[in-house]
């Protein structure tokens, strides 16, 4: 109960006196009277951390695990204190959740196809509803897409039949022998 508060050169400090927010301290050391005021110290810093695992159907049914790199830092410290409870399982959430979306509505080859084009589209899909709670989103990266299937590898083009129907072709690659 000393009321010595140090924000530190990463750090933004938001201050609450008597439950109403006072605005944001600087790098330094601060003198916060002890039972009627509070300071809540808000990482600045890039943090990046790996997604779970996600199960997402594509639009041609096809059921594939896709593991992602997010990368986000606090832009608004205030935002971050006052609008969500906890800034890091929001923006977890809210990436999945558009990732999610986004490889739903592709089809199989799309998405292997175009997965550098969808890791540029996400942070911008993904930003302007973070922004709200004072996140920017700097990048989300889609690093592992596979099927749940027995399959090592399956890659997939899109053929026309002989009687002009869209098909899938699958290439199988077995690398468990040792041949």
């Amino acid at each position: 109960m000393s009321g010595i508060s140090v924000v530190h050169q990463n750090e933004r400090g938001v201050l609450f006196l008597f439950g109403c927010l006072k605005g944001t301290k600087e790098p330094g050391i601060y003198w916060v009277p002890p039972l009627i005021a509070k300071m809540i110290q808000v990482d600045m810093i890039l943090i990046t951390i790996t997604l779970p695992e996600q199960t997402v159907m594509t639009s041609d049914t096809v059921t594939i695990n896709v593991t992602a790199v997010l990368s986000f830092s606090v832009v608004d410290p205030v935002a971050s204190v006052v609008i969500v409870r906890d800034v890091l399982q929001a923006t977890k959430q809210m990436s999945l959740a558009a990732m999610h979306t986004l490889l739903s509505q592709q089809k199989l080859a799309e998405v292997m196809d175009y997965q550098q084009q969808m890791n540029q589209e996400l942070p911008v899909l993904i930003t302007p509803q973070t922004l709200r709670w004072g996140v920017k989103v700097t990048m989300m990266d889609i690093k592992q897409i596979e099927s749940p299937l027995m399959i090592p590898d399956v890659l997939t083009k899109n053929t026309t039949m002989k009687d002009g129907k869209q098909g899938i072709c699958l290439s199988i690659t077995d690398r468990t022998r040792n041949t």
